[in-house]
């Protein structure tokens, strides 16, 4: 009962590290991280510390039977991440503190400084911009009714518009076939290139005599005339498709 109660008061406290006392031995040092994921939503049971001191906890949730090990850290961990944990903790009291003491227009500085620090001021500034513009706009739309006619016509194209659903989630997805296949033949193939070299005045100078697309590995030349093959097949579907668009 004193391991289990030590756990449950470690769960609603916020240090980094649970200390179960040990009688006669020093304390099982744990990682509350850790043991916060494992136990939530998990009602307590039974605590236990074996002999070569490793926490074992078993519970249920609802109908469902639980249990967990965990192997403690060592006393130099525990005390880094305890001191660690704590200056933090004192750290943002001063901070605290201090804005209690400190005027608005300070307050305002400091923290404007400490967001120049994090290197999100610039953000805070474009914020205040836009708040400021969002303030000062005033937007008064002028609506006009459409006729009857029209809005049959509306009605009429948009109902046209939505009954090519399918149509355009086939269409997306030739072209997403067609990218997919487009990147695969543009990765198999590669300019080569021949160069007429000229002297002047000098100088060594190049030109660009050819330029033809060869395959980087001639092994593959079916794969690619196959590849060409599926793409103009989709290009023909896709052509074939005739999407309505609609605004």
């Amino acid at each position: 009962m004193e391991h289990l109660n030590s756990i449950r008061a470690a769960l609603r406290g916020a240090a980094p590290v649970v200390a179960i006392p040990v009688s006669g031995h020093a304390p099982v040092c744990i990682r509350a991280k850790l043991l916060k994921g494992a136990l939530k939503g998990v009602t307590i049971d039974s605590v236990e510390i074996t002999e070569t001191r490793w926490l074992k906890i078993k519970g249920h949730a609802g109908n469902v039977h639980t249990s967990c090990s965990f192997t403690p850290i060592s006393r130099y961990d525990a005390l880094k991440a305890i001191s660690e944990w704590s200056y933090r903790e004192r750290k943002k009291r001063k901070v605290i503190a201090l804005q209690g003491v400190l005027s608005a227009s300070e307050q305002r500085a400091l923290k404007l400084k400490q967001a120049e620090q994090a290197g999100i001021a610039e953000l805070i500034e474009a914020r205040k911009v836009e708040a400021e513009i969002l303030s000062s706009a005033t937007v008064c739309p002028v609506l006009t009714p459409v006729d009857a006619l029209d809005r049959e016509s509306i009605i009429e194209s948009y109902a046209a518009y939505r009954a090519q659903r399918g149509i355009r989630k086939r269409a997306s997805v030739v072209r997403w076939t067609l990218t997919k296949l487009r990147q695969e033949k543009a990765a198999m193939v590669k300019y080569q290139c021949e160069y007429e070299v000229s002297y002047g005045y000098g100088r060594r100078r190049k030109h660009l005599k050819s330029k033809k697309l060869v395959l980087r590995n001639p092994k593959n030349a079916v794969k690619y005339a196959a590849i060409l093959y599926k793409i103009g097949e989709l290009e023909k579907q896709y052509e074939s498709l005739s999407l309505r668009e609609w605004r």
